[in-house]
């Protein structure tokens, strides 16, 4: 656990953590949802979002998060997971290109 959360390259200090999406959110629609998952988690270089089991993040989430959240944190790296197939989209419409650079989607469930 330690190797994977605090590897060399950050020079042994805790830096990568995974957010849960589903556990924290029932329903991920409303920015002050949103501002509930990132709050823990914006000290952090490398973060991952766990969308498995949720739905579908509603468009002012998704806005505080890949936009507001990414924009105030621009040494942090975003890996979205588990984020259902049609939502991809609707999320890249929301980064600027830079805070896409800085955002990848991965095991896009059907």
């Amino acid at each position: 656990m330690f190797q994977e959360s605090a590897p060399e390259e950050f020079d042994y200090s805790f830096e990568r953590t995974i957010a849960r999406v589903r556990i924290t959110e029932s329903e991920c629609i409303s920015r002050s949802a949103a501002k509930r998952l990132v709050a823990p988690v914006d000290e952090f270089k490398d973060v991952v979002l766990d969308f498995a089991g949720v739905s579908a993040p509603g468009q002012a989430f998704a806005d505080e998060v890949f936009r507001v959240f990414m924009q105030a944190n621009r040494g942090m790296k975003l890996k979205v997971r588990d984020l259902k197939s049609e939502l991809p989209p609707m999320v890249r419409h929301i980064m600027d290109s830079k805070i896409a650079e800085r955002v990848e989607i991965v095991a896009n469930v059907k």
